[in-house]
């Protein structure tokens, strides 16, 4: 539903706001950066009526760093919201090459500690519409074995529960929301420069027609019905091939996709291995299965990384921990 400002602006009301996903029984840990996007998600839900509490990570990184922490302070005070903020210091700082990658895997583990704190059990963060399209087309270039295209509302991190409340508004009318609401936020410029693979797909994916981008909205949907039903005959063969906590069946018989062998071994080597392939590319497990099913070879070792490798011998093939 719309509701008119004037003969020429619209201002979204509620109707994009996925309330679904809520209940004003629970808590909620709001993930708030000072951004518009996270600005208007707080906005959203302190207006909603729900119980939260708000946790803002300082990077220290930029100098307005301290104005974007004291934008998120005065709004928590001015409406008596619990604040939890943590500021990084030099040393915390991680040597990876990939600042974002680290920093992203920081604070999510900081917000799941705060929430441990408050017995929360739901993050709710700010990713919108074009974060989805973002997120899709790196999935695409990345050539990812992925559990979703894009992202989904709802993702079970752990115990938590990572919620995203805004993937039906764009970036556009975030901004024009808050504009019209007179509700302050701040800006991070380094967003803007090409430094990132993200940050170069960001303008390509704003300025899309709203053609551009409704087709590109129902490729992702395809992609995830699609998804979907690959998903279910993984499941529906994982007694076939996976055929104890360590053994696998490599002999193959039926006409399925590779990327069905593929989902079958993702499973099965992260399934002993407590997570080893996670975050992995494509590229190291279509090796692998290049290797099992594709070779002639009866027999051969496989290694993953410094404490685990594949066996295979004839038509099973093991995985073993190499340092016993």
């Amino acid at each position: 539903m719309l509701l008119k400002l004037n003969e020429s602006k619209l201002v979204l009301t509620e109707g994009l706001f996925n309330w679904k996903i809520f209940s004003k029984d629970n808590f909620y840990l709001v993930a708030v950066s000072g951004g518009p996007d996270s600005m208007f998600c707080l906005e959203k839900m302190r207006s909603g009526g729900y119980k939260i509490v708000v946790a803002h990570v300082n990077y220290q990184k930029r100098e307005e760093s301290g104005y974007d922490e004291s934008l998120v302070r005065d709004y928590c005070q001015k409406y008596s919201l619990p604040l939890e903020v943590h500021r990084i210091e030099k040393n915390e700082y991680s040597l990876s090459a990939n600042f974002q990658d680290w920093a992203r895997r920081f604070r999510y583990k900081f917000f799941q500690e705060i929430a441990q704190k408050h017995r929360i059990r739901c993050i709710v963060v700010a990713h919108h519409q074009d974060d989805h399209c973002e997120t899709y087309l790196l999935q695409k270039d990345r050539k990812n074995l992925v559990d979703y295209w894009g992202l989904p509302s709802t993702t079970q991190q752990g115990k938590f529960k990572i919620l995203r409340p805004l993937l039906l508004f764009d970036k556009k009318q975030i901004i024009n929301y808050l504009t019209e609401k007179k509700i302050a936020y701040a800006l991070d410029v380094t967003n803007q420069l090409p430094i990132y693979q993200r940050n170069i797909l960001r303008p390509q994916v704003e300025n899309l027609s709203l053609l551009e981008k409704n087709n590109l909205l129902r490729e992702i949907q395809a992609k995830n019905r699609e998804l979907e039903k690959i998903k279910s005959l993984v499941n529906e063969q994982k007694k076939k091939f996976i055929l104890s906590q360590s053994v696998f069946f490599v002999n193959r018989t039926d006409n399925y996709s590779s990327e069905i062998y593929l989902r079958l071994l993702y499973c099965w080597i992260n399934q002993v291995t407590n997570g080893l392939l996670h975050h992995r590319k494509k590229k190291l497990l279509t090796e692998i299965y290049k290797q099992l099913f594709v070779s002639q070879k009866t027999s051969l070792v496989i290694k993953l990384g410094k404490s685990w490798q594949i066996v295979k011998h004839e038509q099973n093939a093991t995985i073993r921990n190499s340092q016993y």
